[in-house]
């Protein structure tokens, strides 16, 4: 289980987890940070929120995610640039969403 990760300021992280023997530190050389993107509320929701929220279906990204793929294609901050489905909330299904791996945390 990981406890916090800690940025050593060369672009090294140390990852702190919880073993069964107390607590190790391991060093990640070529760390990159992961951002995820979505939609907007008022898009994932639609018009009808509250616990039973009815957003429009869609298999691919909106033309919003579209339009950021396309600004940050080429970016020399982004190290790599992918689509994955994952849940915004609890209450809605899995939707196409940027994953953004930056090129290093000075960068994000």
């Amino acid at each position: 289980m990981t406890l916090t990760l800690e940025y050593l300021g060369d672009g090294r992280v140390a990852r702190w987890t919880l073993s069964p023997n107390g607590v190790a530190r391991e060093i990640h050389e070529e760390y990159h940070p992961t951002l995820f993107v979505g939609d907007s509320v008022s898009d994932l929701y639609g018009r009808s929120g509250g616990p039973n929220p009815t957003p429009p279906s869609r298999d691919g990204l909106s033309d919003v995610l579209r339009d950021l793929r396309s600004f940050l294609d080429g970016q020399a901050a982004v190290e790599r640039l992918s689509v994955e489905p994952h849940r915004q909330t609890f209450r809605t299904d899995a939707r196409p969403l940027h994953r953004i791996d930056a090129a290093s945390i000075d960068t994000v």
